[in-house]
């Protein structure tokens, strides 16, 4: 009974192109970013369209992490010295 059901989500069910949809048509989703919004929306509308009691969206304060410049460090591999090109954070 479990393989039955197992082998319908897989076959028939639409979630892996909600899946699909949602990893490769929607920007990358860092807390904060207008990718993360994006996913929130897409992930609403299905529930709208699945007619789930109720659907509403709550406002919350999310961390929003934003990439310094990119600088370099010097690092020393044995005797030779190499450079690598490292972000700053914050």
């Amino acid at each position: 009974m479990i393989r039955k059901i197992f082998d319908e989500a897989l076959t028939n069910s639409r979630c892996y192109n909600d899946l699909r949809t949602l990893c490769k048509s929607i920007p990358p989703r860092l807390s904060g970013s207008f990718g993360a919004a994006k996913a929130v929306e897409f992930t609403r509308s299905i529930f709208v369209e699945e007619k789930f009691d109720r659907v509403f969206l709550q406002q919350m304060m999310v961390p929003n992490w934003k990439r310094g410049d990119i600088c370099s460090a010097n690092a020393r591999i044995g005797k030779e010295k190499k450079r690598f090109a490292r972000m700053r954070f914050g």
